[in-house]
């Protein structure tokens, strides 16, 4: 297949629609991606409540950088930050005053999450899949050397993964979340980088036998994270999911006061907040007062009080800390289009030129490997026959449509606290999603929006409790494709649906248990599937992610013949069957080692490319696969679209 690039500059606003009718090929692949990458690293000077503020970036190369902490003053102004600008997930050093960013750490381990123990300022901890999960480690700093990752020693133990943690700084203890005691995962979207839920545990230091739950809890599967101690060690501060429930997804800041064991609410209902910092008395935070909305920097006191915005804009800002001076730095994104001459919204950096950060978006992509922004911030672009409609669902899950001939987005209306898990769409533009609620434990429905209507449909009613996600419909609008778990299946297990049943039967198209089904593409005459799938495990999810293909009777829609197995040894995920139906594309992880797959299309997912399969049913040969991106970034969740070449040729046979 050959493609071409469709736009003649990157980040330039354009209709969608001409750009893909313009394009010289008959198929266009359409990919979610970052070019360049949006996540920096910021700093905002002397915060004061009264002014508005302006972050200065202060990394600028191409990969995600986040979770900063400065570094203790005797080393100078100094911050570490993790990025995998290199293809792994590593420590960098950066100095504030000369802006010269280093490599800290000498693997290819992932590493995260650093942190300095407030009392011994040369010991360095952090976040390392080097046994093989992710556990706490601490090694010796030095600023002018690199670390050697086999000096470093490991502080937690277990099987699960300990992620976010922090040091008293006045006994030798650590605090950290870890999910090593409750391995059930979540079936929706998570608030931190594991997906099964977590609580905080203490240890001593050095006494890993020691490790114990911090806190008395109520019976339940729920988060907490990110904590942090006042100055004094007398309060601890973390976020907690306890009083979420189905319909109110709520991620609460929490105060435990140590001294009398107890724990106050320090954030309403409805509203999601993390990463406290801490300075003196001032207590800043990240805060989404609406579910679905934008999390912003935050300030309030010890005991809860009105809550003062110290920076928003149009995307997230999180994982603030406080340097010496009172001065913040967090990451997040600064998007492109609020970022110009006449706001002062630009990026000083310390070349003197004006750079703007360009937010995550759809790219074209040529087999030079090209690549020019479309939109920002979307993914699973669905687009019907003649390109008279498109969807998309978005970093902020919601659901978006544009219609042909104008670009412009008109959002989706969704039930209230429902996020989209997957999207698909007919060749007449029937909708199909799958929604569900943040931490509900699993549960959503596959819905349907038919043409000319603005309300979905709940496919999926009357099925029981279950977790119904990643539809894949019929070009011809007829049968919708999808995983299911419910209480009567040991794993996940694609089924379907057809729309002109009006009882709307369920149907069961794998039955192997030992598996775990999910994320289905159909083909465009519906007599083939390609899935992808992970072997059960007891813990957690499985390393490896195999695509796997299905012959089904298109007129019964039952499945024909065994089940073959495309590709091994990978995780790729998302395949997206192209419009002549010859061909599919799909997401493949690379890079480093991490205990979970790249799955959900929300929170930036690193290293994954984009690779395409050549699939003859026919063929028994093993079929190629030619990759189609190469980068350092998020390349994922790919969709096709009808190319000016094929339009044209079918206005000429008419």
């Amino acid at each position: 297949m050959q493609t071409q690039s469709i736009l003649p500059d990157r980040g330039k606003e354009v209709n969608i629609f001409e750009a893909i009718g313009n394009a010289p090929s008959k198929d266009v692949l359409l990919i979610s991606s970052i070019r360049p990458d949006p996540m920096g690293v910021y700093h905002v000077p002397f915060c004061t409540l009264q002014n508005r503020i302006t972050p200065f970036l202060l990394t600028s190369e191409s990969g995600f950088c986040s979770n900063p902490v400065p570094v203790p003053a005797k080393r100078g102004r100094l911050i570490i930050y993790s990025s995998h600008q290199e293809g792994c997930n590593s420590l960098f050093v950066h100095d504030l005053f000369t802006h010269v960013t280093r490599k800290l750490t000498n693997s290819d381990d992932y590493e995260d999450k650093p942190c300095f123990d407030p009392k011994n300022p040369d010991d360095l901890y952090f976040c390392s899949d080097k046994s093989g999960m992710s556990h706490v480690w601490k090694v010796k700093f030095k600023a002018e050397e690199t670390i050697k990752i086999e000096e470093a020693v490991q502080v937690t133990f277990g099987e699960g993964s300990d992620l976010s943690f922090c040091i008293s700084p006045t006994k030798n203890q650590i605090v950290f979340c870890s999910n090593r005691d409750n391995q059930e995962p979540y079936q929706g979207p998570m608030p931190s980088a594991s997906y099964c839920a977590g609580c905080l545990y203490s240890q001593i230091i050095g006494e890993p036998d020691t490790a114990k739950v911090l806190l008395k809890h109520p019976p339940g599967n729920f988060w907490e994270g990110t904590p942090v101690f006042s100055p004094d060690g007398s309060h601890l501060f973390y976020y907690s999911t306890a009083a979420a429930t189905t319909n109110s997804p709520t991620q609460q800041l929490h105060r435990y006061n140590i001294l009398d064991d107890t724990v106050l609410e320090l954030t309403p209902i409805n509203s999601k907040a993390a990463y406290p910092t801490v300075f003196n008395d001032r207590l800043v935070f990240a805060y989404q007062e609406k579910l679905h909305g934008r999390m912003k920097i935050v300030e309030s006191n010890f005991d809860g009080g009105d809550l003062k915005t110290i920076f928003e804009n149009n995307e997230h800002c999180w994982g603030p800390k406080f340097l010496e001076d009172g001065s913040l730095i967090f990451h997040g994104i600064i998007p492109s289009d609020s970022a110009n001459e006449e706001d002062g919204e630009s990026i000083d950096l310390p070349e003197g030129k004006r750079h703007f950060v360009v937010d995550k978006g759809f790219y074209g992509r040529s087999a030079e490997g090209k690549q020019y922004c479309i939109t920002l911030r979307e993914y699973f672009p669905s687009v019907s026959k003649s390109n008279h409609q498109m969807a998309t669902v978005t970093a902020m899950r919601s659901l978006w449509k544009r219609h042909h001939p104008s670009s412009e987005r008109v959002q989706a209306t969704l039930p209230d606290n429902h996020s989209p898990f997957g999207l698909s769409m007919a060749s007449d533009g029937t909708l199909v999603t799958a929604l569900g609620v943040p931490f509900s434990r699993g549960e959503a429905h596959i819905a349907v929006e038919f043409p000319g209507q603005s309300e979905f449909i709940n496919l999926t009613e009357g099925h029981g409790n279950a977790c119904n996600v990643w539809p894949s419909i019929t070009r011809d609008s007829k049968r919708v494709f999808f995983s299911r778990k419910d209480s009567t299946l040991k794993t996940k297990q694609l089924f379907y649906i057809d729309l002109d049943d009006k009882e709307r039967k369920l149907h069961r198209l794998t039955w192997d248990e030992r598996y775990n089904d999910t994320m289905p593409s159909i083909s465009p005459k519906g007599d083939h599937v390609v899935f992808s799938s992970y072997e059960a495990v007891e813990k957690g999810f499985g390393t490896e992610y195999h695509l796997r293909a299905l012959e089904i009777d298109p007129i019964k829609g039952s499945p024909v013949g065994e089940i073959r197995i495309l590709t091994e040894g990978h995780v790729d995920v998302h395949p997206s069957y192209s419009p002549d139906g010859e061909k599919f594309a799909f997401s493949r992880k690379s890079g480093f080692k991490e205990e979970v797959p790249l799955k959900y299309y929300f929170g930036p997912q690193a290293f994954a490319d984009i690779f395409m399969m050549h699939y003859n049913p026919k063929d028994t040969q093993k079929p190629k696969i030619q990759q189609i991106t190469r980068s350092s970034n998020e390349d994922s969740t790919p969709g096709w679209a009808e190319g000016g070449a094929k339009r044209r040729e079918s206005a000429a046979s008419v």
